[in-house]
């Protein structure tokens, strides 16, 4: 059974609907003095769940988006709170031509980057850093209403060619700043052991082309997204929708809800 459920998110606007709706309270004894990230925790049921935001850049006052502040953040939550599930949520570009509508939900099988090249033989496949995920749970799916995808990773809004090359080169149905480091603590993952199964929830709020970005919900249906997204994958995990696994190869999930179709 699922005890303890962590969401980590980047920015301040996309957690607000959640924590507002779910009445998770601040609780600053989570991490250590000085540390940026913040904590609100609250219960689903019987399951506990602390939201992490990475917090603000003490240099730019702005949220610290990216998967550097995402993976330390994510790391310094393990740490403390030994969960059971990690959510990562968030806003996503999404794609038109692989089947991407407003209010679709996709369950990822693959993470990738897209902006790492390294033309070095052997670094270059470590540079894609693709991961793949195991036995994604039909039950799952369903309850969540969601189709299978991928998502790709890079830490620019924008998107050039190159980027562009390695999206299509993958087929990747999602384009966000945060998704890669997340499996990197799954399991045997590449940076340590965790006995944590991990999720990345993604909500499409701009084009990967685009030079304008509205982070957080804009519209009555969106935010209901904002609401609703991290509650049914947490309350899935609580009903025991992760799919059986040994304790080697655990289950990761990514889902993407689509606010605004791109090409």
């Amino acid at each position: 059974m699922t005890k303890t459920v962590v969401i980590v998110m980047a920015m301040e606007a996309e957690a607000k609907p959640f924590v507002e709706h779910l009445q998770l309270k601040k609780d600053e004894t989570i991490f250590l003095k000085g540390f940026k990230a913040e904590c609100y925790a609250g219960s689903l049921d019987t399951t506990k769940v602390y939201l992490i935001l990475n917090g603000k850049c003490h240099k730019y006052n702005v949220d610290i988006v990216g998967t550097v502040g995402g993976a330390v953040t994510t790391f310094a939550a393990i740490q403390a709170l030994h969960p059971d599930v990690i959510i990562n949520a968030g806003t996503c570009g999404g794609f038109k031509a692989m089947g991407g509508e407003v209010g679709s939900i996709y369950l990822c099988t693959r993470f990738l980057n897209h902006d790492r090249r390294i033309a070095i033989p052997g670094f270059d496949a470590f540079g894609v850093g693709e991961l793949k995920t195991v036995d994604l749970n039909q039950g799952l799916l369903d309850h969540v209403g969601a189709k299978n995808g991928v998502v790709s990773t890079g830490n620019s809004l924008d998107m050039v060619k190159e980027d562009e090359h390695y999206i299509k080169l993958h087929k990747a149905t999602c384009k966000d700043m945060e998704g890669e480091f997340t499996p990197y603590y799954e399991g045997d993952g590449w940076f340590c052991h965790s006995p944590s199964s991990s999720v990345r929830l993604s909500f499409v709020s701009n084009s990967p082309k685009g030079t304008a970005l509205n982070h957080g919900p804009s519209t009555p249906r969106s935010r209901s997204a904002f609401e609703q997204g991290p509650l049914l994958l947490t309350s899935a995990t609580s009903w025991g929708f992760l799919c059986s696994h040994s304790s080697r190869s655990r289950t990761l999930w990514t889902a993407s809800t689509l606010r605004r179709r791109s090409s």
